[in-house]
């Protein structure tokens, strides 16, 4: 889901998104039904090169956080045709 989040929001037509590492915690279950919402934070960004620190957090529909952990994302500026 987070992968889903940061590729096609994140990245769109512009970038692409090559994942370096996702680290996550899994607190809440969700079930069948629940409204999932996630959310991505940038924590920092590298001066030298285009490496992106995310914190990640998914919620149920209720808010009760499900999942939290921390995204290392490459954005590539020169998108896959």
């Amino acid at each position: 889901m987070v992968s889903a989040v940061l590729g096609v929001e994140m990245a769109g037509q512009e970038a692409t998104i090559i994942f370096l590492g996702l680290s996550v915690n899994f607190i809440n279950p969700v079930y069948i039904g629940d409204e999932v919402k996630v959310n991505c934070e940038v924590v920092s960004v590298r001066e030298d090169k285009p490496i992106v620190k995310l914190a990640v957090r998914c919620t149920n529909q209720s808010g009760t956080e499900a999942m939290n952990g921390e995204a290392v994302v490459y954005i590539d500026p020169y998108p896959i045709a």
